[in-house]
């Protein structure tokens, strides 16, 4: 199990509970070594806050991460992030808020601020936007990694070929920008779905999405994506996740410091 997470909410984001200070002694009891905050960006032309936080909550989270930075110095390395959408229009505004902390992750989940979200909207139309997005957040060179890659997934009940060639576009992108995906490590708190003649399986990871990626010149990294503190201490995600990927082999990242830029 790796010694770092980078993928950690907050309250702030209004889908997730525990207090900021509790996920730092979580990660720590965890034998965590490198805790990286990273809740939903704020926008400035937002209206919808049940999946990100509001700007009025930005200065405060900042605040709070570098407090419990120095707080906790001699027991954990804390680092500042977001998880961020890729809209084309707001670039210049991606590019300030990824100067305030230490990295951004590529959380892709809508096409347009406060539109239609990709894991109920999914059908094969859907899935070339979500590509297309996917793709030229790649190019941009503003994040660390991909999270929860197969996203698209979620709400789907079938694995065709238009998500077949979906994702080979995402893993050429990837591989050509050099930027690590994601083995999300919470996919299962959405319990298991049916996804028709695949049977009953977790959102993510998605077997298939990462068969294709174990074809390419990927760096993985695990993300507990955690929305309460208690999540950084559940070892039985890791090794359920290991139980659906065992016959895959990945380049796991052992060093958060080598993708952070």
């Amino acid at each position: 199990m790796q010694t770092f997470n980078l993928h950690t909410h907050t309250v702030r984001c209004g889908h997730a509970s525990g207090e900021d200070e509790a996920y730092v002694l979580a990660a720590i009891a965890a034998k965590i070594k490198v805790l990286g905050f990273s809740d939903h960006v704020p926008w400035s032309t937002a209206k919808l806050f049940t999946d990100r936080m509001e700007m009025n909550l930005k200065d405060n989270y900042l605040s709070s991460i570098e407090s419990l930075r120095q707080k906790y110095k001699n027991e954990i390395t804390i680092l500042s992030g977001y998880e961020c959408e890729y809209f084309p229009d707001l670039v210049d505004e991606l590019k300030l808020r990824k100067s305030e902390v230490d990295y951004l992750i590529l959380g892709l989940h809508n096409p347009e601020m406060d539109v239609r979200d990709f894991a109920r909207h999914n059908d094969d139309e859907d899935l070339l936007d979500y590509a297309r997005l996917m793709e030229e957040a790649c190019d941009s060179g503003l994040f660390t990694y991909i999270a929860h890659p197969e996203y698209f997934m979620k709400g789907r009940n079938s694995w065709n070929q238009r998500c077949i060639d979906v994702t080979h576009r995402i893993c050429k992108a990837a591989e050509k920008a050099k930027l690590p995906m994601e083995v999300n490590l919470n996919g299962m708190r959405y319990g298991l779905q049916n996804y028709g003649e695949l049977g009953d399986r977790y959102a993510y990871p998605f077997y298939e999405f990462w068969q294709i990626v174990a074809q390419y010149d990927i760096e993985t990294v695990f993300g507990f994506d955690a929305h309460k503190p208690v999540t950084l201490t559940e070892d039985f995600r890791y090794n359920k996740v290991m139980e659906i990927l065992n016959d895959l082999s990945f380049s796991w990242i052992e060093d958060p410091f080598s993708i952070i830029k």
